[in-house]
C-alpha cells in the first residue's frame, strides 16, 4: 500500500494500508516474531502520512509504534538495524518540525546504534550508513560544525560504496551524498565538493528507471547543485540545467502529490536566482508563480509551508525593490509574517523567518518613511540575532543587518543611542568573522557608512577618520575583478571629499579623486556604480580645475551606453535620463573651458540621442543590432545583465567561519566577474567587425558631425550648471566655434521652458507634461529668448537681421 501511494499520491491508499496494519497488530500477540514487523510497518505508514499532510499526531504515533518495534526485536535480530534507523528518522522528522535539539540527538543515537549493530555484508548496512548522514547534515545545519558535515559524507560514501550496482537503493544513496557534497561546499566554498555533488547526483537519476516515485526527487537534487554551481561560477548554462532538472521534478510529480509543492518551491529558488544575476523581470514573475503554487498545495499544518511562505516573500521584495510596486512590499510583510507565525518557537528557522520579516519592514521604511515600520524592523532582527547561537554561521550577518536598521533609524530621529546600537551590533559582525570571509569587507562597509552618517548628523571629524579607515579595510580586503569593488571605492570617496570641505587638506581632495577614479576606470562591476563615481570624480576635478576634469568626463560618456542602452529595463532607462542629461551638459561646458570644442559637440550628440531617443521611443543601438544580428544582440544583453546586476548579487549567502576556504570563494567570485567582463569585451569585439558596427555604442566624431551644417549654420545650446553657451557648426567647415551666454543662467533656462511649455500648450501648439505659468505672455518669453541666445550667437555670425518681435506672427 505504502509504494503504491508513494507512486499515486492518493491518500485513500494510505489510509487503507494504515487501517490494515492497524487490524493485524490488533490480532498479534507481544510475543510472536511478526509483531516487531507489523509495528514497524506501522510506524512507516504514520511517517509517510505525516510527510504528507504534516499532522503532528502522526508522527507522535511514528515514534511511538516505532520504539515499540525496537523493543520488541531481540538481539540480534536481523531486522533491528532497520528499525533503529527508522526511529531515528522520525526522531530526526520531528526536530525539523518543533526545533528542539534533543530529538536530533535521539535520532544520532538511534542510527548510530543501527550501523553498529549492522555486521559487514548486512543488507540493511549502507540503508544504516546513509540515514545517519543525513541527520549529521542535519545538525550541522543547526549548530554549524562542519565536524559533522565531514561524518555525513563519510558514512555516505562507506553507504555508496557497500551497495552493489543494480540494487534499487543505490540512486538514494548517490543522492544523498550530492546532497552532503553540496551542503559542504556551500559552507566552505570547495568548488571540487561541488562538482562531487553533480556527479552524485546525475548517476542518481541515471541508474533510476522512467515511472520510478524518487525520480523527480533525483531531478530536484541535481538542479539544486547545478545552481549552487551557477551561483560560483556564472555561467548560465548550468543554471539551463537547473531550471531543466527541477522542471522535470515537477512535470513527473501528479498534481495532488505531496512533493509536488516542494518541487514548485526548488523551481522558484531557481527562477529567482535566475532574476538576481541576469535581471529579466519575467523570470521573477515565474518564481513567484511558482512558490504560489507551492503554498496553495501545501496543507495547512504542513512543516514545509513556513519556509514556502518566507520564500515568497524573498521574491516578492525583489519585485519591490525592482518594480517600486508597494503592494508587493506589503504582501512580501505578509507572507514573512505568515513565516514567522507558522514556524514555532526554539525552531532553527525562527531567526532566519524573523530576519526576513525585519528586512521588508525596513524597505517599507524607506518607501513609505513610516517610523514604525523601522521599529518593527529593529524588533525582528533584534529577536533573529537573540534566537542565533554564538559560533553559528550566519551571527555576524544577522548582526550586521540590525546594525544597518539602527543606523536607519538614527539617520531619521538622531538620537545617538541608536548609532550606538548600530555601531555595537557592527562591531560585534566583524569581530566575529574571521579575516579572508567573503562577508568581512561588506561588514567593514556597513560601519563606515555608520560613521558617515553620524558626522552628517554630528559633526564631528573624528567619525570621519573612523569610516575612512572602515571603508579603506573594506577596498583592502576585496580582491580586484569583484564586482562590489567599484561600489566600495565609491562609498570611500565621500568620507574624504567631507573631510576635505572640513579641513581643507589637498591630500583629502586627492583621496576622494583617487577613490572615485579607481570606481569609474574599473574594468569590472555595475556600469551604474561606475558611472555614479565617474561623475563625482569629474566635479571634483574640475572644481580644482583640473584638466584630469577631461578624462573624467570621456570615462563618463564612454559608460552612458553601458547605462543606458544594454542591459537595463524601460523603467531603468527612464529613470536614467535627467541624470544622464545633466551630466553631459556638464561634460560638454568642461569640454569648452578647456577648449576642446569638438569633443564637447561629440559628447552632446551622444546625450542628445541617448536622452531624445529614449523619452520618443526610438530605436536603439541593440534594436539595430538585433535586426541584423541577432544573436550577438542577445548574447550582449544576457552578460550585461549579468554584470549589472553583480554587485548587489555577488556569490552566494557565504556564511563560513574558515578563513581559508572563504577568502577562496571571494576570490572566485571576483574571477568569474572577470570572466564575464572578458566576455562582454569579446562580444563588443565581434559586434564592431560586422559591417557597418565599426562605431557600435560609440559616439559619433565630430568630423562627421560637422557635415550636418549644408545649408547653414547649425546651433548647439548647451545649458550647464557649469557655464552656458553655443556651438556652431558653419557650411563647409570642420570647425566648431563658440558663444559664450553670460547672461544665460541654467535655473533661468529651466524656468523659461517651464513656461514656453505652458504658453504653447494654451496657444493649442505641441502639448508636454508640464504645467502651464500663467503671468507671463509668449512674446514675454521669446523676448527673453532673443536677449539671452539669439542675439549673441547672431552678433557672433555677424548677420543683419530684423526683430522678429517687431512683426505680428500668429501660432
Amino acid at each position: 500500500m505504502i509504494e503504491r501511494y508513494r507512486s499515486s499520491g492518493v491518500l485513500g491508499e494510505l489510509q487503507e494500508g494504515i487501517d490494515a496494519l492497524l487490524n493485524a497488530n490488533g490480532f498479534i500477540p507481544e510475543n510472536h516474531r511478526m509483531k516487531s514487523a507489523c509495528l514497524s510497518d506501522l510506524g512507516t505508514s504514520f511517517q509517510v502520512r505525516f510527510d504528507s499532510l504534516g499532522d503532528i499526531a502522526d508522527l507522535h504515533q511514528a515514534i511511538m509504534v516505532r520504539q515499540q518495534a525496537v523493543r520488541l526485536a531481540p538481539q540480534g535480530h536481523p531486522d533491528k538495524p532497520a528499525y533503529l534507523s527508522n526511529l531515528g528518522t522520525s526522531f530526526e522528522s520531528r526536530f525539523r518540525r518543533l526545533g528542539d535539539i534533543a530529538d536530533l540527538g535521539e535520532a544520532i543515537t538511534a542510527k548510530q546504534h543501527a550501523v553498529t549493530l549492522a555486521p559487514d555484508g548486512h543488507p540493511d548496512k549502507h540503508h544504516c550508513l546513509s540515514n545517519l548522514g543525513i541527520s549529521f547534515q542535519s545538525r550541522f545545519g543547526c549548530l554549524g560544525d562542519v565536524a559533522d558535515l565531514d561524518e555525513a559524507i563519510t558514512a555516505q560514501q562507506l553507504a555508496v560504496t557497500l551497495i552493489p550496482d543494480g540494487h534499487t537503493n543505490k540512486p538514494w544513496c548517490l543522492s544523498h551524498l550530492g546532497n552532503s557534497f553540496r551542503c559542504r561546499f556551500e559552507r566552505l566554498g570547495d568548488i571540487a565538493d561541488l562538482d562531487n555533488a553533480i556527479t552524485a547526483e546525475q548517476q542518481a537519476v541515471t541508474l533510476t528507471p522512467n515511472g520510478h516515485p524518487e525520480k523527480p526527487w533525483y531531478f530536484s537534487n541535481l538542479g539544486a547543485s547545478f545552481e549552487s554551481r551557477f551561483g560560483r561560477l556564472g555561467d548560465t548554462a548550468d543554471l539551463d540545467e537547473a531550471i531543466t532538472a527541477k522542471q522535470q521534478a515537477v512535470t513527473l510529480t501528479s498534481n495532488g502529490h505531496p512533493n509536488k509543492p516542494r518541487y514548485l518551491n526548488n523551481l522558484g529558488n531557481s527562477f529567482h536566482s535566475w532574476f538576481m544575476r541576469l535581471g529579466d523581470i519575467a523570470n521573477l514573475d515565474e518564481a513567484i508563480m511558482a512558490r504560489r503554487q507551492a503554498i496553495t498545495l501545501t496543507p495547512d499544518g504542513h512543516p514545509e509551508k513556513p519556509r514556502y511562505f518566507h520564500n515568497l516573500g524573498n521574491s516578492l521584495q525583489s519585485r519591490f525593490g525592482r518594480l517600486g510596486d508597494i503592494s508587493d512590499l506589503n504582501e512580501a510583510i505578509t507572507a514573512h509574517q505568515q513565516a514567522v507565525t507558522l514556524t514555532p518557537d526554539g525552531h532553527p528557522d525562527k531567526p532566519g523567518c524573523l530576519s526576513g520579516l525585519g528586512a521588508s519592514f525596513e524597505s517599507r521604511f524607506w518607501c513609505l518613511g513610516d517610523i514604525a515600520d523601522v521599529n518593527e524592523a529593529i524588533t525582528m532582527k533584534q529577536q533573529a540575532v537573540t534566537l542565533t547561537p554564538d559560533g553559528h554561521p550566519d551571527k555576524p550577518k544577522r548582526l550586521s543587518n540590525l546594525g544597518t536598521s539602527f543606523q536607519s533609524r538614527f539617520r531619521r530621529l538622531g538620537d545617538i543611542a541608536d548609532f550606538d546600537d548600530a555601531f555595537t551590533s557592527q562591531q560585534q559582525a566583524i569581530t566575529l568573522t574571521p579575516d579572508g570571509h567573503p562577508n568581512k569587507p561588506g561588514y567593514f562597509n556597513n560601519l563606515g557608512i555608520s560613521f558617515q552618517s553620524r558626522f552628517e548628523r554630528l559633526g564631528d571629524i573624528a567619525d570621519l577618520n573612523e569610516a575612512i579607515t572602515a571603508h579603506q579595510q573594506t577596498v583592502t580586503l576585496t580582491p580586484d575583478g569583484h564586482p562590489d569593488k567599484p561600489g566600495y571605492l565609491n562609498n570611500l570617496g565621500y568620507p574624504f571629499e567631507s573631510r576635505f570641505g572640513c579641513l581643507g587638506d589637498i591630500a583629502d581632495l586627492d583621496g576622494a579623486i583617487r577613490s572615485f577614479s579607481q570606481s569609474a576606470k574599473s574594468l569590472y562591476g555595475p556600469p551604474s556604480v561606475r558611472f555614479a563615481s565617474a561623475r563625482k570624480w569629474a566635479t571634483l576635478c574640475f572644481s580644482v580645475p583640473s584638466i584630469e576634469a577631461l578624462d573624467a568626463y570621456s570615462t563618463l560618456v564612454d559608460l552612458i551606453p553601458r547605462v543606458v542602452w544594454v542591459g537595463r529595463t524601460v523603467e531603468q532607462r527612464y529613470m536614467d535620463i535627467p541624470r544622464i542629461g545633466h551630466a553631459v551638459t556638464d561634460a560638454a561646458a568642461a569640454a569648452i573651458h578647456f577648449g576642446k570644442f569638438g569633443l564637447a559637440l561629440e559628447w552632446l550628440e551622444q546625450g542628445r540621442s541617448i536622452v531624445w531617443g529614449q523619452m520618443l521611443q526610438l530605436r536603439t543601438p541593440l534594436d539595430e543590432l538585433r535586426q541584423h544580428h541577432p544573436n550577438e544582440a542577445d548574447e550582449l544583453e544576457l552578460v550585461s545583465r549579468a554584470l549589472d546586476s553583480a554587485g548587489a548579487t555577488s556569490g552566494l549567502d557565504h556564511s563560513s567561519p574558515s578563513s581559508d576556504s572563504a577568502f577562496q570563494s571571494l576570490e572566485m567570485d571576483a574571477q568569474a566577474h572577470r570572466r564575464r567582463a572578458e566576455e562582454y569585451d569579446d562580444i563588443l569585439a565581434r559586434i564592431r567587425n560586422f559591417s557597418g558596427f565599426s562605431e557600435f555604442l560609440r559616439p559619433k566624431k565630430s568630423i562627421s558631425l560637422c557635415g550636418t551644417a549644408v545649408s547653414g549654420p547649425v546651433v548647439i545650446i548647451n545649458a550647464s550648471s557649469i557655464r552656458c553657451g553655443a556651438l556652431i557648426l558653419l557650411p563647409h567647415s570642420s570647425q566648431v566655434s563658440y558663444v559664450p551666454l553670460p547672461a544665460l543662467q541654467i535655473l533661468a533656462v529651466q524656468g523659461t521652458q517651464l513656461q514656453l511649455a505652458g504658453s504653447t500648450r494654451g496657444a493649442n501648439m505641441i502639448e508636454r507634461h508640464y504645467a502651464p505659468h500663467q503671468g507671463m505672455e509668449l512674446s514675454d518669453i521669446l523676448e527673453k529668448l532673443w536677449l539671452y541666445i539669439v542675439e549673441p550667437i547672431l552678433c557672433h555670425l555677424k548677420v543683419s537681421y530684423f526683430h522678429p518681435l517687431s512683426f505680428s506672427a500668429q501660432y
